[in-house]
Parts: structure tokens; C-alpha cells; sequence
């Protein structure tokens, strides 16, 4: 029972319930047996006050042994009661009355109450009215009193075990109550652990408590994130199967071409300097082709890794990479157009490989300009990245997106992995990657990032036709 939070409670509830009975009871006894002794004592105080007036008019038949008049209504005061009336002359008794006559009481030595043993040792309480040498003693029994006493305890512990008990099934009842909502959260999260349904819901019913709906809340909550990590791990997991086996089938053709040429060269080993010159080109041009595809498979598994921590500022990310660009590709002419500053909230490294890439990727399949905008909006940053070349044909606009793809009418030669690693990388950042048509007659990808929350604002914009060395 006490393993339960139900028999806790309940537990909890009789124990408190009994501490009060039992001070309660204790209070109400002690109480009672004052005010019990404190009556005693008045009403033996009173019938001492009443026998010694008697006494002094019946004094003379006392001492002739004659009784009657006052002396007969000495034994009366006591008629029906369990109590013993003495009067005493100069500490010998010479008149006693009551029920109780030979108890074997003691003769007291001070007037007031006194609390005396009789011969068979029970408790008495006893009065003395003392004038002159007379004594008049009224004594009564305790045990009455005690009996009296006893059966006000054992009702009292009767009626507190009974409160205990009913305090106890009461709390238990309640508490069941008050539990519903928590046993319906075990339910659900059983049912989880069973089922590995992540998409379990507890939901908040209407009158339940707030610190309940809090946990039922939490616990949605933590259902939530655990599903958006399987759902993350899962599409990982995917992709890693599908960049392996991408990989696979990629490296599969040049390095058969390879081999065939190096085969070639082995079993021909006086071979004409002719073929024997073209068969090393192939195979150096194969080779070529691997360390690029390898380099572009390192990429795109570095893209699928950045994780956007760090603010940076993509204008200057960009300014740098048209630079670069140009240093490399002299025939190709570069121009950057837009805001001084777009802050966004990622990876340096990670977007400078996007930009990169979709200079590469433009001055490739394009003619002989790219242009290059950067535009700065509530919440969006917007680079885009137009050619001269023949662009590419709505149809083929997403399906180029993906891995090891390549437009029909491509040009040059590529992996078809330079715009898969720059959608990974928008991706990565919480943005996005959209093919469409260039002014300048190619094709214009557009990358869109979120702009990083407290950045700077952006700067002011060169006007249309301008361009940034």
C-alpha cells in the first residue's frame, strides 16, 4: 500500500487524523477529570460546611451517645452515596455515617481535601472542616471517578479509530480521484513503450489540476522532441544510404576506366609510345576525375554536418567569394550587387562553401557573366547568382537539386553534387535553394537564408548597375 502515492496519501491522512484524535482525546479527558475532581472537592467541601453545623447542634447527644434531631440528619447527608461522614472530638471519632463505614480509612491530621488509602488500598478523596477540637471528615471513593474516566478513554479511542478509519478510506477515495489524470498519463506512456507510437498524445481534459496539465504538457513535449529526433535520425540515416550508395555507383565508372587503362598498360608493355601516351592520358584524366568527385563527396559530407551556431555576415562572405572566384576564372567577368551587410546566424566555412559553389556552378554552365545580387528583407536574406548560359528547363529545375544530378544539356564537365551540397547547406541553415530564370537569359539560383535574430540591420544599397570590387 505505502508503495503507492494513492496509499501514501491515505496513510499520510489517517496518521494526521489520529494525532489530532489522540491530542483531542487527551485534552477532553484531562479536561473532564478536572472538572470531575474539581466538582468531588465542592461538594465535599459543601457537606463537610453542612456536617459541622450539625455537629455543633447535636454536640451534646454525640458526647451522651444519644442520636437524633441534628445528629439523626448527619447520616443523612450521606444516605445513597458511596461516601463516609465522621466527626471527630480532639482526634477520636464519635459519630460516623454512610455505606462506606469500615473501609479502614485513615483519620486526617489537616483540615481541606486530602487524597487518602484505605485499608484495602483504595484511593479516596477526602475533606476536613476543622472548629476548635471537633473535626468533621466527608471522604468518597475514587474509583467511581476513575471508572467514569476509563470509559470517557476507551470511548474516545473507539470513536478515534472509527475517524481514523473513515479518514483513511476517505483519503483513499479521493486520492484515487485526484489521480485519474495522473493514471491516464501512465496509460499513455505505457502504451508508448509498447507500441514505440511517438505520436501518442496526453492532451489536457477539461477540470483537471494545473500541476497535472504541467506534467501532461511536459510530457507532450518531451513526445515531440523525441519524435522530431526519429524523424532526424531516420531521414540521416536515409540519406547516408543513399549518398553510399551514390558514391558506390558514381566511383564505379572511373575506377573501371582506370583499371582497364592500367591493365592495358600491364599487359602490353611494348605498346607504341602513341597508344601508350593516350591509354596514361585516360587514366590520369580518370584519376582527375576521382580526387574531384572525392573532393565533392567531402563536401556535400561536411554540408550535411553544418549546424548553424555563429552569426555571420553573409555579404562579407560573399564579397570574398566573388574575389576568389575571380582570381580563378579570369575569362569569366563577376558582379555583386546589394546590401553592405546580411546578417544570418550559421556556419562561416559551411555558406562559403555554398557561395562558392554556385559561383562555380554558374561560370561553368554559363557564358562569360555572372551576376551575383544580395537583397536584405524582414527576416530573409536573398542571394542570387545569375549566368548568361542556356539555363536550365523548368522540368529539369528540381530534379538537378539532388544528388548526382545533371541537366540534359549541361555543359562541362561535374559530379552533379555542386547544387545538392548548397541545398544541404540552406537546409542546414533553415533556409532554402530555387532554380529560375535570369535576366541576363541563363539561369538564376536564389539562395534564402533567415536573417539572425539582433543582427545589424542592412546597410544601404549600391543602386541597380553598380558593382563591388
Amino acid at each position: 500500500m505505502t508503495g503507492t502515492l494513492r496509499g501514501r496519501v491515505a496513510l499520510a491522512t489517517a496518521a494526521l487524523v489520529a494525532v489530532a484524535v489522540l491530542a483531542t482525546g487527551t485534552i477532553l479527558s484531562e479536561g473532564f477529570a478536572a472538572t470531575e475532581r474539581a466538582d468531588l472537592d465542592g461538594r465535599l467541601a459543601d457537606r463537610a460546611a453542612e456536617a459541622a453545623d450539625l455537629a455543633d447542634r447535636g454536640h451534646g447527644r454525640m458526647a451522651e451517645g444519644r442520636p437524633g434531631g441534628a445528629v439523626g440528619r448527619l447520616g443523612r447527608l450521606v444516605d445513597g452515596e458511596p461516601e463516609l461522614l465522621r466527626v471527630l472530638e480532639d482526634g477520636e471519632v464519635v459519630h460516623e455515617a454512610g455505606s462506606a463505614l469500615g473501609a479502614g480509612l485513615p483519620t486526617p491530621e489537616e483540615p481541606g481535601l486530602a487524597d487518602l488509602t484505605d485499608a484495602q488500598g483504595q484511593p479516596w478523596r477526602s475533606y476536613v472542616a476543622r472548629d476548635d477540637g471537633r473535626a468533621v471528615q466527608v471522604a468518597a471513593p475514587l474509583a467511581l471517578l476513575e471508572d467514569r474516566l476509563s470509559t470517557l478513554r476507551w470511548r474516545t479511542l473507539l470513536v478515534g479509530a472509527l475517524a481514523v478509519a473513515l479518514a483513511g478510506g476517505a483519503a483513499w477515495a479521493l486520492s484515487g480521484l485526484a489521480l485519474a489524470p495522473l493514471a491516464r498519463l501512465r496509460d499513455t506512456a505505457g502504451q508508448v513503450a509498447e507500441t514505440g507510437d511517438l505520436s501518442e498524445r496526453v492532451g489536457a481534459e477539461a477540470g483537471e489540476p494545473a500541476e497535472v496539465r504541467a506534467v501532461g504538457e511536459a510530457f507532450d513535449a518531451m513526445l515531440a522532441r523525441l519524435e522530431q529526433a526519429r524523424a532526424a535520425t531516420g531521414e540521416a540515416l536515409d540519406s547516408a544510404r543513399r549518398f553510399a550508395a551514390d558514391a558506390g555507383h558514381e566511383l564505379r565508372t572511373p575506377l573501371t576506366s582506370l583499371g582497364a587503362n592500367l591493365d592495358a598498360l600491364a599487359r602490353n608493355p611494348d605498346l607504341a609510345d602513341e597508344p601508350r601516351a593516350e591509354a596514361l592520358a585516360a587514366a590520369g584524366a580518370e584519376q582527375r576525375r576521382l580526387v574531384g568527385l572525392l573532393d565533392a563527396l567531402q563536401a556535400l559530407a561536411r554540408a550535411d554536418a553544418t549546424a548553424a551556431s555563429d552569426d555571420v555576415d553573409l555579404a562579407e562572405v560573399t564579397d570574398a567569394a566573388v574575389a576568389a572566384a575571380a582570381d580563378r576564372q579570369p575569362a569569366t567577368a563577376f558582379g555583386l550587387e546589394g546590401a553592405e551587410h546580411a546578417p544570418v546566424r550559421g556556419s562561416a566555412d559551411g555558406l562559403r562553401i555554398a557561395v562558392d559553389n554556385l559561383l562555380a556552378n554558374a561560370a561553368l554552365h554559363g557564358g562569360a557573366r555572372v551576376a551575383v545580387g544580395l537583397d536584405v528583407e524582414p527576416g530573409w536574406v536573398t542571394l542570387d547568382v545569375d549566368d548568361d548560359g542556356p539555363g536550365i528547363a523548368p522540368a529539369e529545375r528540381e530534379r538537378v537539386l539532388e544528388r548526382f544530378a545533371r541537366g540534359r544539356d549541361a555543359v562541362g564537365e561535374g559530379s552533379g553534387l555542386g547544387l545538392a551540397i548548397v541545398t544541404a547547406i540552406a537546409r542546414a541553415h533553415g533556409g532554402s535553394l530555387a532554380i529560375d530564370e535570369a535576366p541576363l537569359g541563363g539561369a538564376r539560383v536564389r539562395l534564402r537564408l533567415p536573417t539572425a535574430s539582433g543582427g545589424r540591420e542592412a546597410g544601404p544599397q549600391p543602386g541597380v548597375g553598380s558593382q563591388r570590387p
